[in-house]
C-alpha cells in the first residue's frame, strides 16, 4: 500500500472545520493545526477529494455570493448620490460588516448602478495635496529597505506540495522550485535528467524519494506504461511493466529494422522534404522502404508489386 499524506486526523479536522467557511480561512486554519503550508487550492483539492463541503453562500452559477439578497437590496436603494467611500461606510453601519470601498465599487460596476455624482474637478479649483509636493508625512519605519527579505520569503531547501501531490523544493532565489524527486536522483547520479526524460515513482508514492524507488525513462514511455496501465502500487508490477515496454520496443524496432534514434533521425529528413513525422512514422510501419518514405510525395500510393506483397 503507497503512503498516505493525509491522516484520518487532518481529513477529520477538515469535516470539522469546513462548513461556513471559505476556503482561504479554512486553509490556515489547516496549516495552523498541523504545521503546513499549503495552498488555497490545495485544500480545495483535498475537500473535493474527500467530498467535504463547505455549504457557503452562493450565486447561481456557483460562485460565492459576496453579499447577501438584503445588503444587495440595500445597495441598490442607497447608491444614488452618494459617494462610494460614503456608501462602503453605510453599509457597513447598516450590517456590521466590514466590506472595502472596492467591493462595494465592484459590486456596482457589474450590476450597472449608478449613483450620479458629479466627481469632475470644477474651474479654479484647489487640489487637496496643493502645496504638498516633497512633504515628508513619517512613516519611514514601515517603508521596504534595500536588501531586506519580504514577509513572505521562503529560504533555499524550502518544500510546498504542489496541487498535483508533487513536492517541490528551493533551489535558489529569488523564487526557483524544482521537483523534488529529480532533484535527489539527479544528486545521487551526479548528472542532470537528461532532455525527453523523466524520473518517475516505482511505487506511484510521490513522496517517497528512496532512491531506489526513483527510475529514469524517456517521456514516450511513461506515456505507453499509462495508457496500459502498467503502473502499479506494487514496485515490482511497475518494473515488470516498464520491462515489457521496453520489450515491445524492441520488437518494433525488429520489425521497422530501424532504432526509435534513427526514426527520429529520419523524420526531420522527411519533414524537410514536406511529409510530418507522425507521417513517415505510419509509412515505415507500412513497410515502405526508407528512400520512399522519405521522398515520396504524399498523394503518392506504392502498388503491391512496389510494397512486396505478392498476387
Amino acid at each position: 500500500m503507497s503512503k498516505r499524506i493525509y491522516t484520518d486526523e487532518h481529513i477529520d479536522y477538515l469535516r470539522k472545520i469546513s462548513p461556513g467557511r471559505y476556503n482561504k480561512e479554512i486553509t490556515e486554519l489547516f496549516n495552523a493545526k498541523f504545521g503546513f503550508n499549503l495552498s488555497v487550492d490545495r485544500v480545495r483539492h483535498i475537500k473535493s477529494r474527500y467530498k467535504i463541503r463547505s455549504n457557503v453562500p452562493t450565486s447561481k452559477k456557483g460562485r460565492i455570493r459576496l453579499f447577501t439578497l438584503e445588503q444587495q437590496q440595500f445597495i441598490r436603494d442607497n447608491a444614488e448620490g452618494l459617494m462610494s467611500k460614503e456608501l462602503t461606510e453605510l453599509v457597513n453601519k447598516e450590517f456590521g460588516t466590514e466590506y472595502t470601498v472596492n467591493q462595494i465599487t465592484a459590486f456596482k460596476n457589474n450590476r450597472g448602478i449608478k449613483s450620479f455624482v458629479n466627481t469632475r474637478f470644477k474651474k479654479k479649483q484647489e487640489p487637496w495635496n496643493k502645496g504638498m509636493k516633497g512633504l515628508n508625512l513619517g512613516g519611514e519605519a514601515g517603508w521596504f529597505k534595500k536588501g531586506q527579505a519580504p514577509v513572505n520569503y521562503r529560504p533555499i531547501g524550502s518544500e510546498r506540495t504542489t496541487i498535483d501531490g508533487y513536492v517541490e523544493v528551493k533551489v535558489a532565489d529569488p523564487d526557483v522550485w524544482k521537483l523534488k524527486h529529480r532533484v535527489v536522483w539527479e544528486e545521487y547520479h551526479e548528472k542532470e535528467v537528461p532532455e525527453g526524460s523523466i524520473i518517475s515513482f516505482y511505487d506511484m508514492d510521490k513522496t517517497n524519494f528512496n532512491i531506489d524507488n526513483l527510475f529514469l525513462l524517456p517521456r514516450e514511455d511513461n506515456v505507453r506504461i499509462n495508457q496500459a496501465g502498467l503502473y502499479s502500487t506494487n514496485p515490482e508490477i511497475t518494473k515488470i511493466g516498464h520491462t515489457l515496454i521496453k520489450l515491445q520496443e524492441k520488437i518494433r524496432e525488429k520489425e521497422r529494422g530501424y532504432t526509435d534514434e534513427e526514426i527520429k533521425e529520419f523524420s526531420k529528413q522527411a519533414v524537410r522534404n514536406g511529409i510530418s513525422a507522425p507521417t513517415f512514422v505510419a509509412r515505415i510501419n507500412r513497410g515502405w522502404t526508407l528512400s520512399d518514405a522519405i521522398n515520396k510525395p504524399l498523394n503518392y500510393r506504392p502498388d503491391k508489386k512496389e510494397r512486396g506483397v505478392s498476387n
